[in-house]
């Protein structure tokens, strides 16, 4: 079960942006990413679409719920002999209600499931026991619209009408354009509170696309000095000199530096910088400096020297992190830095140079994916 009542609420879901994509130029139309089976969905049919109150996405399919964490899938399916799973594998739709508690209807007449964030199951109740907001919620969960747009479906594709201008944009299968839609087969479409579009379609999975895009130059791949090193990119910050950090896959990073004469590329990505390559986390603390977590550890950048710090991982060893895989960094309001592992969380002690690893009875013991502080630090 999911815990989030710490000051410093530890999440287990990233950015989706953030996942590994690979940066492309975008114009000022909508720029869709695919979820298929191939990335762990049960069925490439998507009839409804939800957001809950902990940022993960669920999507109906006829081969159960899938609930998303940004990384991975995990589905929900009938099962005769358990009382807290569906009758039915056929999801219908999928909404929430005030509090974002998930509610599934299925195939099952007169009945619907609400999940429980304590068990990670469900509970059946007769629409009868149900509030009628609910149950209208249900009935318009095919459509969707926000104060600029309406979208709707068509035979020909995902049809975007602008209620200002009433100006309509089709978007259409593309087999040129990797951000295209990938089907023109739509059964349902949502909109999150990131103004982020999510459609689901009948043989290409989840289409997803933000709807703040504007038109914006673009970095990629290129040869040295004129380009990122990797377009696979995992990781962005900015450093107290407006440069740009950007962690790569499995290539190391770029900094952009941006100069009266343009930009300036440079990169880290060797022993004389830092000691992994598979880049997973990039922040800038208040004092300047630069910190990096990869599959193989924790470096630090001090803009002053301009040198490199590698912090050695060993779990039995007191001042060292207890795993190299570095997920999460994040300084909280009062300067202290926690770091997520592969092995839990981790404190650093800015007087010694050090860490403290927290017991894993505060963590649960898991992998620490992010770490963020809420308002009430």
């Amino acid at each position: 079960m999911p815990t989030f009542n710490t000051k410093t609420l530890i999440a287990f879901f990233l950015l989706i942006q953030l996942s590994g994509f690979k940066l492309q130029g975008q114009n000022n139309v909508l720029k869709f990413n695919h979820l298929t089976v191939n990335d762990g969905l049960p069925q490439n049919s998507i009839h409804s679409i939800a957001k809950d109150r902990y940022g993960f996405m669920w999507f109906g399919t006829w081969c159960g719920a899938c609930r998303y964490d940004g990384y991975s899938f995990k589905v929900f399916r009938a099962n005769d002999n358990d009382p807290t799973a569906f009758a039915d594998n056929m999801i219908d739709a999928i909404v929430t209600d005030s509090l974002q508690n998930i509610w599934i209807k299925t195939g099952e007449p007169d009945c619907l499931y609400k999940y429980s964030y304590e068990y990670e199951n469900f509970k059946r109740f007769s629409t009868k026991n149900v509030a009628p907001y609910i149950l209208k919620r249900i009935a318009k969960s095919k459509a969707t619209e926000n104060d600029k747009y309406k979208f709707t479906s068509s035979e020909s594709g995902l049809v975007q009408l602008d209620k200002k201008t009433g100006k309509e944009v089709l978007y259409k299968v593309n087999y040129n354009d990797p951000f295209s839609i990938n089907d023109t087969s739509i059964f349902t479409s949502y909109i999150d509170d990131e103004n982020k579009l999510w459609i689901g379609t009948r043989r290409g999975g989840v289409n997803h696309a933000s709807l703040n895009v504007k038109p914006f130059n673009y970095y990629h791949e290129d040869s040295p000095g004129k380009g990122l090193i990797s377009s696979e990119v995992r990781a962005i910050c900015r450093d107290k000199s407006g440069r740009l950090w950007i962690g790569s896959e499995e290539m190391g990073g770029t900094i952009i530096e941006y100069t009266p004469q343009g930009k300036r590329y440079s990169y880290f990505n060797n022993k004389n910088s830092i000691d992994g390559r598979r880049i997973r986390s990039l922040y800038c603390d208040k004092l300047g400096f630069v910190w990096i977590g990869s599959k193989d550890g924790l470096d630090r950048y001090d803009p002053h020297t301009k040198t490199f710090k590698h912090y050695a991982s060993d779990k039995k060893k007191p001042g060292h992190i207890a795993s190299p895989v570095i997920y999460g960094i994040q300084e909280d309001s009062q300067g202290t830095m926690w770091v997520g592992t592969y092995a839990g969380l981790a404190k650093y002690d800015r007087a010694n140079d050090t860490f403290v690893n927290l017991s894993p009875a505060i963590t649960g013991g898991v992998q620490i994916r992010v770490i963020m502080e809420d308002t009430n630090s």
